[in-house]
C-alpha cells in the first residue's frame, strides 16, 4: 500500500513508542491532481519560477500497524498550502507521541496535529507568534503536553500540546 513509483518526494518517518509495530510516513506525493486555480498557478509560480496546470496532491500521511509489512493511506484532508505550499522542503518531517501512538504531529511551512491516528488534522501553529518552517519537535515522555518546536525563528515551548507557545529568544540559533 506505500507508493513507489517516480511521484514519491521526500518522506519522513515517525515511530511509536508505545507501540513498536505501529509506524507512519509523511510523504509529498508530487503526482498532478486537479486542476490549477489562478492563485495556484500565481504562488506556485511565485514560489519556484515554474508554470503550472495543475497542483501536485501534496503532502500524504500512511500508517503500518506490522512494522511496515503493509501500508494504508489514512490521511484525505491535509489542506498543502499550510504544509508545504509548493513541494515536500527538506525540514518536512512528523513525530508520534511516545505514550499514544494516535497523537502526530507534521512539520512543515506550519505545524499540524492529529488525535486520531492520522485521519484529521488541525494547523496548531496558524495565527500564532510561532515562527514558520518546522524542523525538530521533541515531545516530553513524561508529560506528553510539553513540547519543544524548532523553527527558523528558534525555538517555542508549549506546556498545553501547542494549544499556546512561549517564544524563547534568549538563544542564538535562529535561521539566517
Amino acid at each position: 500500500g506505500f507508493p513507489n513509483d517516480r511521484y514519491v518526494g521526500r518522506i519522513g518517518f515517525g515511530t511509536s513508542k508505545s507501540n513498536s509495530n505501529i509506524l507512519y510516513a509523511v510523504l509529498d506525493n508530487q503526482r498532478l491532481g486537479v486542476k490549477a486555480y489562478a492563485a495556484d498557478k500565481e504562488r506556485v509560480k511565485n514560489t519556484t519560477g515554474n508554470a503550472v496546470d495543475s497542483v501536485m496532491n501534496g503532502i500524504e500521511m500512511y500508517r503500518s500497524n506490522d512494522f511496515g509489512d503493509s501500508w494504508k493511506k489514512v490521511s484525505e484532508n491535509f489542506n498543502n498550502d499550510d504544509m508545504y505550499s509548493s513541494y515536500g522542503y527538506f525540514f518536512g518531517n512528523m513525530a508520534v507521541d511516545p505514550n499514544n501512538a494516535d497523537v502526530l504531529y507534521t512539520l512543515g511551512v506550519m505545524m499540524s496535529k492529529s488525535v486520531d491516528g492520522g485521519k484529521t488534522w488541525k494547523v496548531i501553529t496558524e495565527n500564532t507568534n510561532v515562527h514558520g518552517d518546522h524542523h525538530a519537535l521533541w515531545i516530553n515522555p513524561q508529560n506528553p503536553n510539553h513540547i519543544i518546536n524548532g523553527n527558523d525563528g528558534g525555538i517555542d515551548i508549549s506546556y498545553d500540546a501547542g494549544v499556546t507557545w512561549q517564544a524563547v529568544q534568549n538563544l542564538p540559533i535562529a535561521q539566517f
